[in-house]
C-alpha cells in the first residue's frame, strides 16, 4: 500500500507539473502584462527542469511549436504574449535554433497563405528570431524571408524595414558579404526605373552600415551617383515615393476605373 501511495502521489505530482506547463500558455493571450509575464516564466522554469530529463529536446520542440501555431490567433494579446515568449525561449535555451524556427513558420505559417492573421504571424515569428539574436547564423536566407514579406504585402513594409535594420546592425561586415549580401546584390541594382520605397531604404541602410561593401563603384554602376542621398538624387526619391502613395491609394478605390485613372494619368513621362 505504501508503494502504491508513493505512485500515486507521484503521478498527481507529474499531473501538475503537467498542467502547470500546459496552463502557462493561455497566460500568454491574457489582456495583463502581469499574467502574461506570470506564463512565460512558468514556461522557461519548466523547460529549465526538464532540461536535465531525457524528454527536455521533445518539450522544447513542443514549445516553439506551441508557440509559432500560437502567433495567428486573434485571441486578447495572443499575438503579443506569444512573440514575446518565443523571443525568451530562443535566447535562454542553446538548443533551440534558427533552423528549427524557420521549419515551424514553413510547417505551420505557409507563405502561399491568404489569410492575413497568418501573414502577420510570418512577419512576428522573423521578428522573434531576428530579435532573440538566433538569426545571425542564417543572416541570408531570414534576410530574404523579411523581405519578401514587405514587398508582397505593403502594409507590412515597415514592419520589414524594422526587422531588416535590427538584423543588419547584429551581423559583421564578413557574415554581411558571405550571407546577406548574395541575397541583396540583385534587388539593389535595379537602379532609379525599378526602385521601390522598400528597396530605397535597404539600399540607404546597406550602405550606410557597410560602405565597403555598397561602394560608390557599385552606386556608379546601377544608380548613377556616389551616395544614394545626394541632393541630385531628391528628384528621383520624391518621385518613388508618390508612386507608392499613388499605387497604395487605387488599390484601396473600389472603382476600377477610377483606379485606372488615377495610374493612367499620374504614371505618364
Amino acid at each position: 500500500m505504501h508503494g502504491n501511495d508513493s505512485e500515486a502521489v507521484g503521478n498527481d505530482a507529474e499531473r501538475q507539473h503537467k498542467s502547470r506547463f500546459l496552463d502557462a500558455f493561455y497566460k500568454l493571450a491574457d489582456t495583463t502584462l502581469e499574467c502574461r509575464v506570470s506564463g512565460a516564466e512558468t514556461v522557461i522554469k519548466e523547460l529549465v527542469k526538464s532540461s536535465e530529463e531525457s524528454d527536455s529536446s521533445d518539450k522544447l520542440q513542443y514549445t516553439i511549436d506551441r508557440l509559432i501555431k500560437g502567433l495567428p490567433s486573434t485571441r486578447k494579446c495572443a499575438r503579443v504574449g506569444f512573440a514575446a515568449t518565443l523571443v525568451e525561449v530562443l535566447r535562454a535555451f542553446p538548443g533551440a535554433t534558427a533552423e528549427q524556427v524557420q521549419a515551424c513558420i514553413l510547417k505551420y505559417l505557409p507563405e502561399d497563405t491568404k489569410e492575413n492573421h497568418v501573414i502577420l504571424a510570418r512577419g512576428l515569428a522573423l521578428a522573434a528570431l531576428v530579435r532573440s539574436g538566433k538569426a545571425v547564423e542564417v543572416a541570408g536566407s531570414v534576410a530574404k524571408e523579411v523581405l519578401d514579406l514587405g514587398m508582397r504585402y505593403s502594409h507590412l513594409q515597415l514592419m520589414a524595414c524594422d526587422i531588416f535594420k535590427e538584423l543588419l546592425n547584429q551581423v559583421n561586415e564578413k557574415k554581411f558579404k558571405k550571407k546577406v549580401w548574395p541575397e541583396l546584390q540583385e534587388m539593389l541594382s535595379c537602379g532609379w526605373e525599378d526602385c521601390t520605397p522598400l528597396k530605397l531604404y535597404v539600399l540607404v541602410q546597406a550602405a550606410s552600415r557597410f560602405p565597403g561593401m555598397v561602394d560608390g563603384a557599385f552606386l556608379q554602376e546601377n544608380w548613377g551617383c556616389d551616395s544614394i542621398l545626394d541632393k541630385a538624387n531628391y528628384t528621383h526619391i520624391v518621385q518613388i515615393l508618390q508612386a507608392q502613395f499613388l499605387v497604395e491609394f487605387a488599390k484601396k478605390s473600389e472603382d476600377a476605373q477610377i483606379q485606372v485613372a488615377i495610374l493612367g494619368f499620374f504614371v505618364q513621362p
